[in-house]
């Protein structure tokens, strides 16, 4: 599908960030560069993800920042083609790659799967396994919703692979977690890390984590940057079965796990900076739509965060002129680089990434579509004396 190109860049001045607004005729000096991007590559879930890797790794290396939080970087092979593709510009980096192969017990009813096969080889059967997700969602969404909260759960844990895999690992057992326990974090930096950390997250469906690493920024001084990925609302793809009664209770109460966290692994008189997909975040009138509205976005703003990615013009960072989401789902903000604590001297301006096209081979079909289903945010801080 042919659409129009999104604006490259968009600039927000945030002047609640200073005591005198925003001065743009001021001589200004670049202090630091935070980045946060979710790159997609979800096999099974967001299209093109082995065709777009390459194109994502040099857009990479070309990115003017200090430090980088990326997200859904799931398996290890796109870990270390996205390490070895930005070496020489992020020479450090921090992960923790988790497996986890935790079986759990038979989950799905054969009557009902087989009901849900007939649909699945008459609707899908020409799909790849790496799109079949997608797929059965959108033509056998009754089919997959009659099986059991427990069932849903398993077949969408074995995202990316082949269907009669996925039937006969949830009709005897399966993984618990999508991508077998990855969190997909993957920190870049320019600058030496110290204080590593990491912690994981109570969660369903998918692992989550956060990632915690230390740094001095020649001109900002010390921070403490944190990268993360929460729960998402998969309402309408997937039956909620974790343990917090709904995805934004989960999503609330790992955004509390990441607040404590941050507060034991914070270093003195260091700058707290939280990046990553929050999947949560504010309504702005007229096109971008509240996501989780009392999920993380409210609970760290309403304890002193700011998110940069939020200005006097906001734009969304989940939108719908992606070509990889082709307008199945509203615009939304929810990929933030968040700080508490920042001095009111310095001016911050957000300009997204990956909003440019590019072109992948679809069983030899050139495709335009974009890098990720999501687009990131490159946020510079800039001191005004």
């Amino acid at each position: 599908m042919s659409r129009a190109t999104a604006p490259l860049v968009t600039a927000l001045c945030i002047p609640w960030l200073l005591a005198a607004g925003c001065d743009t005729d001021s001589a200004q000096e670049r202090v630091a560069v935070v980045a946060t991007y979710n790159i997609g590559l979800a096999t099974g879930f967001v299209d093109y993800a082995a065709q777009r890797r390459p194109q994502v790794v040099t857009l990479l290396a070309g990115l003017d920042a200090d430090l980088v939080c990326l997200q859904e970087v799931w398996t290890q092979d796109d870990v270390d083609a996205v390490i070895a593709g930005t070496t020489d510009a992020f020479p450090y980096h921090h992960y923790e790659y988790i497996e986890d192969h935790t079986l759990g017990p038979p989950a799905c009813e054969d009557e009902l799967l087989a009901t849900l096969r007939t649909c699945v080889e008459a609707e899908c059967g020409d799909v790849p396994s790496g799109e079949l997700g997608g797929c059965v969602l959108d033509k056998c969404n009754a089919q997959f919703f009659a099986t059991s909260a427990a069932c849903q759960g398993c077949l969408a844990a074995k995202i990316g692979q082949d269907f009669d895999t996925i039937l006969t690992a949830c009709t005897e057992a399966s993984e618990l977690y999508t991508y077998s326990g990855a969190n997909g974090l993957l920190m870049l930096s320019k600058v030496p890390l110290s204080n590593l950390t990491h912690a994981k997250l109570d969660s369903s469906l998918t692992q989550r984590s956060v990632l915690g690493a230390s740094a001095t920024l020649p001109k900002l001084g010390a921070v403490d940057f944190f990268c993360t990925h929460i729960a998402a609302d998969l309402t309408g793809s997937i039956t909620y079965n974790g343990d917090y009664e709904s995805f934004e209770g989960e999503n609330i109460h790992q955004i509390g796990e990441i607040t404590a966290f941050i507060d034991t692994n914070a270093t003195a008189g260091a700058t707290p900076i939280l990046a990553g997909d929050f999947n949560s975040g504010p309504e702005v009138a007229p096109d971008i739509t509240a996501e989780l509205p009392s999920g993380s976005y409210a609970v760290l703003t309403q304890a002193g965060w700011t998110s940069l990615s939020v200005g006097d013009a906001p734009v969304c960072s989940y939108c719908a002129d992606n070509r990889l989401i082709a307008d199945t789902h509203a615009s939304t903000l929810i990929d933030h680089v968040f700080v508490k604590g920042l001095s009111g001297a310095f001016d911050a301006t957000a300009t997204r990434i990956g909003t440019e096209s590019i072109s992948v081979d679809d069983n030899g079909t050139a495709v335009e579509t974009n890098p990720s289903d999501h687009y990131g945010f490159r946020v510079q801080l800039d001191y005004r004396p």
